[in-house]
């Protein structure tokens, strides 16, 4: 008989362990959505930065009269 209180409270233990785990989990919950949606706003605008100075640079070059093609 003293096994089997000895086992439940290990039981019960471990039950209110992972119950107390998983309520900080959901209160960390809305905190961790909010980095995430700010993370991808800002991602999905650097792929088109980095691009953007030489294309207009060549956008530029290519509309300049004094371009000249190379003799052969």
């Amino acid at each position: 008989m003293g096994g089997t209180v000895g086992r439940r409270r290990v039981v019960l233990t471990t039950a209110v362990l992972v119950a107390r785990a998983h309520n900080e989990m959901l209160h960390r919950l809305p905190e961790l959505l909010c980095g995430k949606r700010d993370f991808t706003a800002s991602i999905s605008h650097k792929p088109h930065m980095p691009l953007a100075g030489p294309q207009l640079t060549l956008e530029a070059g290519l509309t300049q009269d004094d371009y000249a093609p190379p003799s052969t």
